[in-house]
């Protein structure tokens, strides 16, 4: 008698190939080498770059030079006016002439910080203006300034850190006085 139910015909090499793959198909993304090897390579390059390893010579970044004792360059001597109509006349010029430079400036002095970090130097011939030059000052300095008033003429010295065509320069200062 034949038999009505369907047999299977399938190969038993061809089901176990065929449940291998749908396994290794089923994996977390992890696990798949499409994401694994570049991983791996990525947190060697990480590791890499944050241990230094694999540029230049080690031996520069060991050794110290030695403390120079020389005296610095005479600062340039400029008033505050010189400097705001260079500044006014063309703000690219008096930056290319002033920012970094170490100066000797004198003016009028205006403003002075109430905490005590900065004062404002104007032209000793203006009651007002908006343009100026803000002296930073280090906690060493404030009693000095703390004995100072507005509309004295002040001197300072020290290396322009900033010009600005709105408001002016800024100068970490070295020493100033009246």
């Amino acid at each position: 008698m034949a038999s009505t139910e369907p047999q299977n015909s399938v190969n038993p090499e061809a089901q176990a190939k065929a449940d291998k793959a749908y396994v290794k198909a089923m994996r977390p993304w992890y696990k798949k080498k499409r994401f694994l090897f570049p991983s791996i390579l990525i947190a060697v390059i990480a590791i890499n770059s944050a241990t230094g390893g694999g540029s230049g010579d080690s031996s520069k970044t060991s050794e110290s030079k030695p403390a120079t004792t020389a005296k610095p360059a005479k600062p340039l001597e400029v008033s505050v006016e010189k400097m705001l109509n260079e500044l006014a006349d063309n703000a690219l010029a008096a930056a290319k002439q002033y920012d970094g430079k170490r100066v000797e400036v004198t003016g009028k002095l205006d403003q002075i910080d109430a905490a005590g970090n900065w004062f404002e130097l104007v032209p000793s011939n203006s009651d007002f203006s908006l343009e100026n030059v803000r002296i930073n000052i280090t906690e060493d300095q404030r009693d000095l300034l703390s004995s100072m008033k507005s509309g004295q003429l002040v001197t300072a010295t020290g290396s322009i850190t900033r010009v600005d065509q709105l408001f002016g320069y800024w100068i970490d200062a070295e020493s100033f006085s009246n």
